[in-house]
């Protein structure tokens, strides 16, 4: 009632749906919160309080620092009315991704042994970081494209539903993006640690076809909302094509480097009755 006060033409669905999101973020807090009391005591106690023993004094440390940015991100996004939603899940990202980067750094500096892979997850997670901050000072925009294509199937809905087809749609256009980029640029940086470590470069063909498949399966989804393809079993068909044309092609390829029996072929005939059993199901029957 409270944000339906502060924006009279606002939807009833918006504000309820808020207000449960904000129950379900609440009492998530408060497990992560009973998990680290039961997590810390179990851990002291079952090591037997050995005094001077940084490891757990540091693992601890790091889980609290986690648990405090998970209660800032929840009071920060709820209790600050300054600042717009999309601008506090940013800022929220951000200060996930400093806690975790620091203390990935930190454990690096312990050590200081091999290659330094806190660079990994800042580059990657950076990028995501980059992608976030375009969307949150773009999102009016945005939405408004969104928007624009969702309107254009669905004109006899409602502003509300309309707009939250709208946000699902690009988030997973979005996150494909992002997804795409943290992929290209996560090969060229295994690539160049294989290099570094005198590994055969042409085994970068399983990480970057194992990726490939998540990539592949990511699309689908983002083609069901962009396609407006409906019902559990033509979703499911989406998924389930992808997942077979990407993992094919990487059973061929892996025959083609192995040579031998044709394996591949034995298996996608195999799956392929059960893709076109799929197929009956979604569209036929």
């Amino acid at each position: 009632m409270m944000m339906k006060g502060m924006i009279p033409d606002i939807d009833d669905k918006k504000p309820q749906f808020s207000v449960n999101v904000k129950i379900i973020n609440f009492w998530i807090l408060i497990a992560h919160i009973a998990y680290f009391i039961v997590g810390t005591i179990l851990i002291y106690t079952m090591k037997l309080t050995t005094d001077g023993d940084l490891t757990i004094i540091e693992s601890t440390m790091m889980w609290a620092t986690l648990l405090g940015v998970h209660a800032f991100g929840y009071f920060f996004y709820y209790y600050i009315d300054s600042i717009e939603g999309v601008i506090k899940g940013l800022i929220v990202h951000i200060a996930f991704y400093a806690a975790i980067i620091g203390w990935l750094i930190y454990a690096y500096t312990k050590v200081q042994e091999g290659i330094f892979y806190p660079l990994y997850p800042m580059i990657l997670w950076g990028i995501l970081i980059a992608f976030h901050s375009f969307i949150s000072i773009k999102w009016d925009d945005i939405l408004k494209g969104a928007l624009g294509t969702i309107e254009r199937q669905f004109a006899g809905l409602d502003k509300y539903e309309l707009r939250a087809k709208a946000k699902r749609l690009f988030f997973w256009q979005w996150s494909l993006m992002a997804h795409i980029a943290i992929y290209a640029v996560g090969l060229v940086l295994i690539g160049i640690t294989m290099a570094i470590e005198s590994v055969n470069i042409a085994l970068l063909i399983h990480p970057a076809m194992g990726w490939g498949i998540a990539i592949a399966i990511h699309s689908s989804f983002y083609i069901i909302n962009l396609k407006n393809i409906q019902g559990f079993w033509k979703g499911t068909f989406a998924i389930h094509l992808a997942t077979y044309i990407s993992v094919g092609i990487y059973l061929i390829i892996l025959n083609a480097m192995i040579g031998g029996y044709p394996f591949s072929a034995i298996a996608l005939v195999g799956w392929g009755i059960g893709l076109g059993i799929h197929y009956i199901l979604a569209y036929v029957r």
